[in-house]
């Protein structure tokens, strides 16, 4: 069946399931009424919980329909009056809120103008909340959010990471006035306020509020007919020792089948999130918006759509998540072991890791000062070669960049191109210090400028400690038996210095064409804290895949160095010979070149 005949099946499955709603009420439980039915001035009802898990009702009047306000998508506008609507305006929480009229269901109250002086909201349409119900559930490989370059895999090769990107919020401030989705309560338990704040902008950018909040305990067997059109329910992140759920509401339910919020969630398309029912503490009025205060409850199910117009949702099956456990060890030979489970997303749950493994070392009280890190652990994957963790980081910026390092190599390999990666579990295992553990590579010394063939070369690397100590690593370099070049050049220097150097000069070429290449690149990434020596000839080679090949034969490399293959190698003046590395007990920094004069062999 080609492309034009599976969208015309498309749309008439749609038309058929919306017209089967609308012409059997008894079978579904919820009559419907038709935008087209839907005048100025109607009067109606809404159902939300303003406190705890009782639905109240409130007052609607249809002020009419924006028709196209979105391409092919009309709004109904009406204003919300009774449950102290009038004080608070329209509130946060309330996404998904069921609009009746006459009895007949019209729609979701999902829209709303921020610091409005009435409670004026957007209702979309039950009819566009329904399409929801027919989009395809396969989750893509490929993450579709520009958030997704924080975490890009050059900022692994290079070990360099950028500050946490501002990108343009949903959220409108003062002076940015426009009908936009109401904002979705981020219910955010057991983290460190300042870093909520830090990694507030990236969630405003989503449409979410994040807020601090308790988690509700009790049973996970909780009976699935707590959602009903108007009950508070949670689209889970984080569960565990931490958590995080964004609240919403009830629009619609057939059977097994949920409908809810009116608008995006995280506008992902096809998820795999827990869905949990909710309690509502309390509703806090504020000028710019107000919102319900909330928790999410036990999990009843998982979020499989996210949709334009609607979150959809099933009862029953519980979504597969990403176990992570995180154990720190201070000076002091405490330790303190969280366990959580994140999302298994190929974009959001890197930025779950980040932000949930910042907290961990926040709680041990280091704070946003000098400290070093130790990490060790793995990431463990289904089918795939597991991921080891060993490096160091050290200075005012150490808990945020290794949070990143890590969420960066976890991004990598869940967002690969090739196939769909499944985490079974992260294992982390940190060792805290509350000092700078630093070091700079200063001078690199030599026995002699002068080899030959088979010769031992004697070096010595020299660098000072952040307290001011020198100290040296002694390397003894065999010169190699065959060597034919005047001249031998030597690399001295830090893991990330030299990954910097290497990839500036040929970074193309480390673009792997295999999940098995990633994985390998990503396990041979080299270590903040340890010496490397790079001995290499200035003579042209080929880099493929991230791998420097040996001397080949004239045909071979013009092969391979042909305009068909040289988008995946890359011709450098450096034939690498080999590598050498001594750990030390500091995040290094620094590096050195230098060459020696090569001599004919002695017979």
């Amino acid at each position: 069946m080609d492309e034009k005949n599976r969208q015309g099946v498309k749309r008439f499955s749609l038309s058929l399931l919306i017209a089967l709603i609308l012409l059997a009420p008894a079978v579904y439980g919820t009559n419907i009424m038709p935008l087209s039915e839907v005048k100025e001035g109607m009067e109606g009802t809404g159902r939300t919980v303003f406190k705890g898990n009782t639905i109240e009702e409130f007052q609607v009047e249809i002020l009419g329909v924006l028709n196209n306000f979105f391409p092919q998508h009309s709004l109904i506008l009406g204003v919300l009056k009774g449950g102290n609507l009038e004080e608070t305006g329209v509130i946060a929480g309330m996404s998904g809120s069921p609009v009746f009229v006459d009895g007949k269901m019209i729609g979701a109250v999902a829209y709303s103008w921020p610091f409005s002086k009435k409670a004026i909201a957007g209702i979309t349409p039950i009819e566009s909340m329904l399409e929801a119900e027919t989009q395809p559930v396969e989750i893509p490989i490929q993450p579709p959010l520009e958030i997704a370059q924080y975490y890009e895999f050059e900022s692994v090769m290079m070990n360099r990471f950028p500050a946490l990107p501002q990108l343009d919020t949903s959220v409108p401030g003062i002076g940015n006035i426009q009908l936009t989705p109401i904002a979705t309560p981020l219910m955010v338990s057991g983290f460190d306020a300042k870093l909520v704040d830090r990694f507030r902008p990236l969630f405003n950018s989503f449409g979410m509020q994040p807020m601090q909040a308790g988690m509700v305990s009790g049973s996970s067997d909780a009976p699935v007919g707590d959602l009903e059109p108007g009950s508070p329910v949670s689209v889970q992140l984080i569960r565990g020792d931490l958590d995080i759920g964004a609240i919403g509401t009830v629009t619609y339910r057939d059977q097994d089948k949920i409908l809810a919020f009116g608008h995006p969630f995280f506008n992902l398309g096809p998820i795999d999130f827990p869905m949990a029912t909710a309690r509502i503490f309390a509703v806090v009025p504020s000028l710019f918006s107000s919102f319900k205060l909330g928790s999410g409850g036990p999990v009843v199910g998982s979020v499989r759509q996210d949709f334009r117009s609607a979150v959809f949702g099933v009862i029953g099956p519980k979504s597969p998540l990403i176990p992570v456990s995180v154990s720190l060890n201070d000076e002091s030979k405490t330790k303190r072991d969280f366990n959580f489970e994140v999302v298994n997303h190929n974009l959001l749950a890197p930025i779950l890791l980040d932000f949930a493994f910042q907290n961990t070392i926040l709680a041990t009280q280091i704070g946003y000062g000098d400290s070093t890190l130790k990490i060790t652990g793995t990431i463990d994957l289904k089918n795939a070669t597991a991921i080891q963790f060993n490096n160091i980081f050290s200075g005012m910026a150490s808990f945020s960049n290794a949070s990143q390092y890590m969420a960066s190599v976890l991004y990598t390999v869940m967002a690969n191109e090739f196939r769909r990666v499944d985490v079974e579990r992260v294992t982390l295992n940190v060792d805290l210090g509350s000092k700078r553990k630093e070091a700079e590579l200063m001078e690199v010394w030599l026995d002699r400028n002068e080899v030959r063939p088979g010769d031992t070369l004697n070096l010595k690397a020299v660098y000072k400690t952040f307290q001011g100590k020198t100290q040296v690593e002694e390397f003894d370099l065999k010169i190699p038996d065959d060597l034919n070049s005047p001249a031998l050049h030597f690399v001295v220097g830090s893991g990330q210095e030299i990954s910097r150097q290497e990839y500036a000069m040929f970074g193309k070429a480390y673009k792997p064409d295999s999940l098995d290449q990633i994985i390998n690149l990503l396990n041979n990434l080299r270590s903040n804290d340890r010496i490397y020596v790079k001995t290499f000839l200035a003579e042209p080679s080929l880099v493929m895949k991230g791998r420097t090949l040996p001397r080949l034969p004239a045909s071979a490399h013009s092969i391979l160095s042909s305009s068909q293959t040289i988008g995946s190698s890359q011709k450098i003046n450096s034939l690498i010979l080999s590598e050498d590395s001594h750990p030390i007990d500091y995040f290094l920094t620094g590096l050195k070149f230098f060459s020696v004069r090569v001599l004919p062999k002695q017979n």
